[in-house]
């Protein structure tokens, strides 16, 4: 049967991707659009001035690479055949007219297509090599075993969109993406790609239910009459675009804990607007209940002093 081998969770923010500089730069582009800046202000933690200074961004943008680095070390030496990636969509596969609470990819290929680059703004234009290139690339997929993870998730419960294809035109998000060009660019392996509904209402899935088919996921690899390795990687989180860090900092003690009864407990509240991506690692840590968890690091990615910004988490589980 196929092995669960490693588990790797990780945010993927532009942020992550742009350099220090940019960090403010993107602020000012986008944070009044995604929240009331003035009230936010008042409602910073004290001394946030001190967290957006160049110096100590420069500094947490250090140690974002330092664990980005860390973790494709990680990845690399468990050799996996296969890597699932719970991940999530912004409209980029699934358009206003399907909004899947579960997508499952069942094809053996999947495209990678350059951005539009002159229509983004300056910030998302520098981190954009994150995610994608300027040729179209295909990268092969673990189709076979994403149809039998599809039948028996359904056998089990569970009801998933099942996509031997992308759309023509349309490029594989960049929650994926992320993860091929920044986590996985050193070794080959094949992706199985699992969408997880984070945004769009009404069937946003709940805590529990992504725990639930993280652990129908294992089930299914572990049935698998194959001999692959396969790890398991959550792309994205965790809150934003508010920081919250002492809600980011309880969710990783969770994980450590392997306290499924506190991470199925999450209200609904606490993963609306960016915040819906730690369903992510919510389903990652249903897949790899009992493994170790070696590794957490945590960075408050402040970018204004209104708080705006990204909390920042990288996980191993081993």
């Amino acid at each position: 049967m196929a092995k669960i081998v490693v588990g790797i969770a990780s945010s993927h923010t532009p942020q992550l991707s742009m350099g220090a500089e940019m960090w403010p730069v993107h602020s000012s582009l986008v944070d009044h659009r995604l929240v009331d800046l003035e009230a936010q202000r008042a409602l910073a933690p004290l001394g946030i001035g001190k967290e957006v200074t160049s110096e100590r961004i420069a500094q947490k943008d250090a140690e974002c690479q330092s664990h980005i680095a860390a973790l494709s070390e990680v990845l690399r030496q468990a050799r996996p055949d296969v890597v699932i990636i719970f991940g999530d969509d912004h409209r980029e596969v699934f358009q206003e007219e399907l909004s899947p609470a579960l997508a499952i990819y069942c094809g053996d290929e999947v495209w990678d297509l350059p951005s539009d680059l002159p229509s983004m703004i300056e910030s998302q234009r520098v981190s954009d090599w994150a995610y994608h290139g300027d040729v179209a690339l295909s990268y092969p997929t673990a189709g076979g075993m994403g149809s039998h993870i599809a039948r028996e998730i359904t056998a089990a419960g569970f009801d998933p969109a099942v996509m031997a294809s992308l759309p023509q035109g349309i490029s594989l998000g960049h929650a994926f993406t992320f993860v091929k060009r920044r986590l996985g660019e050193n070794f080959e392996w094949t992706m199985l790609p699992i969408w997880l509904n984070a945004f769009y209402g009404p069937n946003k899935l709940s805590a529990r239910r992504c725990f639930d088919i993280g652990q129908a996921v294992r089930a299914a690899v572990e049935s698998w009459p194959g001999d692959e390795r396969v790890a398991i990687v959550a792309s994205g989180g965790l809150s934003h675009y508010l920081v919250d860090e002492e809600f980011d900092r309880k969710l990783l003690n969770s994980l450590q804990a392997d306290d499924a009864a506190a991470l199925c407990a999450i209200p609904d509240e606490k993963l609306e607007s960016g915040s819906g991506e730690i369903r992510m690692w919510i389903s990652a840590a249903g897949a790899l209940r009992g493994m170790n968890v070696s590794s957490v690091e945590y960075v408050p990615g402040y970018r204004s002093d209104a708080a705006t910004g990204v909390g920042l988490g990288f996980a191993v589980w081993q």
